[in-house]
């Protein structure tokens, strides 16, 4: 067992955080290095239609390590290494250590490739590494929560998905899924009050991620990302699905995306 787990954690850091200067650089992870070290340096007034903290932390590698791209890059990576050590607790808790070795395996090895990244995403400075993370380890708090009941998990799971929020907005998605999901499971009274705990720490901990910019900047930032993206999905996005283009794409779309990473089976 400790051979096969040390093979795999060998395996995902060569797939997710060896050479990171391989690949030729895309634009979005170009201004999230940019972006983020400005923001770190006190200069909020470019990229605000994405929530800022995955730009905090690149920001922040940045001064501790080194300006550049294989910084961000090399972050990006370890939070997919994380998201690893997630899924590996939650599946080995629930069902033994291979089925915790398999779920490390699939989070850090199958291909999972974004738009414009020719390769995995996780060796990119975007966005989508972060939310992963947080919104994985927001869903394990969630179950968590939902078996014992804990105060501390429904909070944890609150603020998880907070951060998950605050480095991209679609993670938001993920509140009802595990706030309502605990409150179903549990049915009572005290698992309704602690699903309310757990939207106001998300709330909390998503706010929180403004608050370096000043109230009325933040606030500022805040409405422009909701306008901006809001008007983004009323005018489409050009997206290839299946072979075709599409500005507004069909409701299968993540489902094919997903068996175009994953493969049918899986």
């Amino acid at each position: 067992a400790a051979t096969a787990l040390a093979a795999v954690g060998l395996w995902a850091s060569y797939v997710n955080v060896w050479r990171p200067d391989r690949a030729n650089p895309i634009l979005d992870e170009l201004a999230y290095q940019v972006f983020g070290w400005l923001y770190i340096h006190g200069n909020y007034g470019a990229n605000r239609e994405h929530p800022p903290l995955a730009k905090y932390l690149y920001g922040l590698a940045q001064v501790v390590v080194g300006y550049g791209l294989d910084t961000t890059r090399l972050v990006a990576g370890l939070a997919a290494l994380l998201t690893a050590a997630v899924a590996f607790r939650f599946a080995q808790r629930e069902a033994g250590f291979w089925a915790g070795l398999f779920a490390a395996a699939v989070a850090t090895l199958t291909p999972l490739e974004v738009a414009g990244a020719a390769g995995r995403f996780t060796r990119f400075g975007l966005l989508e590494p972060f939310l992963v993370l947080f919104s994985t380890a927001a869903v394990y708090a969630g179950w968590r929560w939902a078996q014992a009941g804990r105060w501390a998990w429904a909070v944890v799971a609150g603020t998880l998905l907070g951060f998950a929020t605050a480095s991209k907005f679609t993670a938001v998605c993920f509140l009802p899924t595990v706030a309502l999901g605990a409150v179903i499971v549990r049915r009572t009274r005290r698992a309704l009050v602690q699903g309310i705990a757990c939207g106001l720490a998300a709330l909390s901990a998503f706010v929180a991620c403004y608050l370096p910019q000043g109230v009325a900047a933040g606030w500022h930032s805040f409405r422009y990302m909701f306008a901006f993206q809001f008007h983004h999905s009323e005018l489409g996005h050009p997206v290839t699905v299946a072979g075709h283009g599409y500005l507004h794409p069909p409701w299968w779309a993540h489902l094919w995306w997903q068996t175009q990473s994953y493969g049918i089976l899986l």
